[in-house]
């Protein structure tokens, strides 16, 4: 798993790029701060966002609805 310190490596470094994943804490805070809605899952389970928490980065978020249900 990637690190905060280690994307910013990459960063640095230059012409490199990453997939990596959120932690439920941190996609409750996209949601709360107004980054992420859930209504954008109404129509797909898959969106692309943005946030000030991660400038210059392309957020895609899914949703499962098995793992939801099973949370719920």
């Amino acid at each position: 798993m990637l690190t905060q310190g280690k994307t910013r490596k990459l960063k640095e470094a230059g012409g490199i790029d990453w997939v990596t994943v959120l932690r439920n804490v941190s996609i409750k805070k996209l949601v709360e701060e107004g980054s992420l809605q859930m209504s954008l899952f109404d129509r797909m389970n898959l969106a692309e966002t943005t946030s000030p928490r991660y400038p210059g980065e392309r957020l895609i978020v899914c949703k499962n609805p098995y793992l939801a249900q099973e949370r719920a």
